[in-house]
């Protein structure tokens, strides 16, 4: 059979282009030197019987990378933290995590003292600003028949702002709260405080169980906003000039698996952590669907793109000497051992590229012939 040549320049640039090949910094390591073992020589009917086909390098745009690791996390806008006003002993709650609760929804009952002396501190002072109103009052009057000094109406106007602020304010707790003080008096007082949903979200974290002592201002529940989750990657400090916002990266939530969503850098931290050597940047998803927050994701920030060597993954052998690829020359096949970088299933770069390669024909099929060909001579030898 006659031998074919193709080049597969037609397949290579969308490939290349989607797929990085090697991180911006990886060292190369010298290749195994060839000798005259290396060379074998066809006949024309062995070479019928190869059935060999050949393609090309062929030069073509590849992403440079970054590889680095991170978490997924909710941006802090995002998450509310509801905390009691009042502390005292948590009775029931009402919402299960992970629901979705409405805004207003009571979340949970607290029984609090403190509650009742705020309503028991309320009522005392509204008293006492109706007792001063009315003594301001009297005052004022007396004043006008110069029956009083201008110093006791001072006196009782002071006391009647002061009575004033203090009932306004308890008035306003109370209202944080959610009690109505308009309707609250010695026979309408309350031991239990309800706990509203602020938002509507999901009620991620109950951090209290029933029969509990819960401080006024702890965190008892966290809810989360239907958001995007944000990417929050760590980054070896020897990339840091290298890094700018806007640039793209690829991310997968295992190690291993498929680089399957995107992102894109929107900023970009300015210290270095001295324990892991690393700085942390931020990233917005692009595509990706419900991602949980809190997953450890593998990433590759793309750096820039460039120009590299390409061969077909099919010629490259791996051997206990290293890699290499059969050359064409007539019928004349010459072993050369490279160094690559997968870019997929299909392509590989080489690394130790020489420009005087560009033309060599690679051998694609018919490279199990060649090895049983050089093996056989070699055991003759």
């Amino acid at each position: 059979m006659l031998t074919n040549h193709w080049t597969l320049s037609v397949l290579f640039p969308l490939v290349l282009v989607a797929n990085g090949c090697r991180p911006a910094e990886t060292p190369v390591k010298p290749v195994q030197g060839n000798t005259g073992k290396d060379v074998i020589t066809l006949s024309v009917q062995e070479l019928s019987e190869a059935e060999i086909s050949t393609g090309t390098i062929t030069m073509q745009p590849a992403d440079r990378f970054i590889e680095c690791t991170g978490t997924l996390k909710l941006p802090y806008s995002s998450v509310i933290q509801v905390t009691p006003l009042a502390s005292g002993i948590l009775k029931n709650v009402t919402c299960l995590p992970g629901s979705y609760v409405e805004k207003g929804t009571i979340l949970a009952v607290i029984e609090s003292m403190d509650f009742l002396k705020l309503q028991q501190a309320y009522l005392e002072a509204k008293n006492q600003l109706e007792y001063n109103g009315a003594a301001l009052k009297r005052q004022g009057e007396l004043t006008m028949e110069n029956a009083s000094s201008i110093k006791k109406l001072q006196e009782a106007r002071r006391d009647y702002q002061d009575s004033e602020i203090k009932s306004r304010s308890l008035s306003a707790q109370l209202i944080l709260m959610g009690i109505e003080t308009d309707s609250l008096d010695i026979d309408h007082l309350a031991s239990t405080i309800e706990i509203k949903a602020p938002v509507s979200a999901f009620l991620s974290i109950i951090h209290g169980i029933p029969g509990e002592f819960i401080s006024s201002g702890a965190p008892l529940f966290e809810m989360t906003r239907h958001v995007k989750p944000q990417l929050i990657l760590q980054v070896p400090e020897k990339y840091f000039n290298l890094v700018q916002t806007k640039q793209l990266l690829h991310f997968s939530i295992t190690t291993g698996n498929p680089l399957l969503y995107k992102g894109r850098l929107v900023s970009i931290g300015r210290s270095i952590d001295a324990g892991t050597k690393t700085f942390t940047v931020q990233a917005m998803l692009l595509n990706a669907p419900e991602l949980v927050p809190g997953t450890s994701v593998c990433a590759r920030i793309i750096t820039g793109t460039e120009l590299v060597a390409s061969i077909p993954s099919a010629a490259i052998v791996s051997d206990p000497a290293g890699k290499f690829i059969f050359v064409k020359k007539d019928r004349e096949f010459k072993r050369v051992f490279i160094h690559t970088c997968e870019t997929d299933s299909i392509h590989s770069e080489l690394i130790n590229f020489q420009p005087d390669m560009i033309h060599d024909s690679i051998v694609t099929a018919g490279i199990e012939y060649l090895l049983l060909v050089m093996n056989q001579r070699r055991n003759i030898q």
